[in-house]
């Protein structure tokens, strides 16, 4: 029972940093605010975490790093086309927005990818190869595209003279530079990031 106790103790614990990593940066977050959110004693934070660091990495890893890694490649790959498959990436790319701005404090204005790209900054400053596992990620699915690319050459619905390689960082580094884009604007329009994806596509098809 002490067991299971301290387990959902250090979940609420987890959480709340993570929203307030996400929410207002590394720098500016302190154990006494935590404390103050989650009404727990100082004691009770460091007999889980020994100092913010140690929060800040779990939090990362827990939320941000397993979010990151949770690409349904069974179900992409299924894809009969590359046209389905872009259909299917901004579903998920809906999927991980949806899920990322439940953690955003209400009190504040600040918007999903200007919180996003600075945690990313901060992860990189502050989590020991950080940067690397994200780079293992990324690499993993432009593979994907890659894979997914091929096939629509081979089956004549995309040009089978271009690179694969080329034409599958594109559409990888498109999302990317829509993050971007809306870092100063209140909320992203996904139907523009996918007309974007469409007009790439249709440049390409046969």
């Amino acid at each position: 029972m002490n067991r299971q106790r301290g387990s959902e103790t250090k979940d609420i614990i987890r959480e709340m940093a993570f929203k307030m990593f996400l929410t207002k940066g590394y720098n500016s977050v302190s154990f006494e605010d935590i404390e103050e959110r989650i009404r727990m004693s100082r004691g009770c934070i460091f007999y889980h975490y020994a100092n913010k660091q140690m929060l800040f990495m779990d939090a990362i890893d827990y939320y941000l790093l397993k979010t990151e890694r949770s690409c349904p490649q069974k179900e992409l790959v299924k894809s009969q086309s590359l046209l389905e498959f872009i259909h299917c990436h901004i579903n998920h790319i809906q999927e991980k927005i949806n899920y990322y701005n439940q953690f955003l404090l209400s009190e504040t204005a600040i918007n999903f990818p200007h919180a996003y790209l600075s945690l990313l900054l901060q992860a990189g400053k502050y989590f020991p190869d950080f940067n690397r596992q994200m780079e293992d990620i990324f690499n993993q699915e432009l593979r994907l595209w890659e894979k997914i690319i091929k096939r629509a050459q081979e089956t004549r619905e995309i040009d089978p003279h271009l690179n694969c390689s080329s034409i599958a960082k594109q559409f990888k580094y498109l999302s990317l530079g829509m993050l971007h884009t809306y870092r100063g604007k209140k909320v992203i329009d996904i139907s523009v990031m996918e007309s974007q994806y469409l007009f790439l596509y249709n440049m390409i098809k046969l």
